[in-house]
């Protein structure tokens, strides 16, 4: 992005990061500006390659792992990104917006958990993951899919929200939500 904005000959500068950028023309010069870029980008082929690190099932994600993982990719910043990961089957249970409405918060379980029950049980499935996703737009949080089966990639945390960590212990088998957040 960084790279396309500095040889746009209307953009007066261009900086940021490799991954994105920011750019800003003259007021007068504005159409000039759009017609530029869309003319540039107008045979474009953008790659829709997803790349990830990892791929796990939800039950194999545990405090553990995240732990093992963000260990081994402890170093990050320019050019060291953390571990990215694929999840694949997980149903999302519910969807929420956080915050001013740019944050989105799904629960999400295991698709298997939906194999015997009717969509009227659906509220009753527990959680196993919350996936969180921010600075996005409306239409983003109305689209995302509700009573569904998806992958998702990104990033696993364990949620420490202003220090707060869940105590409650839980069967070995039993899954624990609040210990497994994964931004997307």
């Amino acid at each position: 992005m960084l790279e396309f904005l500095e040889n746009v000959e209307q953009a007066i500068f261009a900086g940021g990061h490799p991954e994105a950028g920011g750019t800003g023309c003259w007021k007068n010069k504005l159409n000039d500006f759009k017609d530029e870029v869309n003319t540039k980008l107008e045979h474009f082929k953008f790659n829709s390659d997803l790349v990830y690190d990892f791929e796990f099932s939800i039950e194999d994600i545990n405090e553990q792992l995240i732990h093992s993982i963000n260990s081994f990719f402890r170093i990050s910043g320019k050019d060291f990104k953390p571990a990215k990961v694929l999840v694949r089957d997980v149903f999302t249970i519910k969807k929420d917006a956080l915050g001013s409405g740019d944050t989105l918060k799904s629960q999400l379980c295991s698709v298997s958990h939906t194999w015997f029950i009717d969509e009227e049980e659906y509220a009753d499935l527990k959680p196993e993951m919350a996936a969180m996703k921010f600075r996005i737009f409306d239409d983003f949080i109305n689209e995302f899919p509700l009573h569904q089966t998806i992958d998702i990639v990104g990033t696993l945390s364990v949620n420490e929200y202003m220090r707060y960590r869940p105590v409650k212990r839980l069967e070995e088998n039993q899954p624990n939500f609040y210990r497994r957040l994964f931004y997307f």
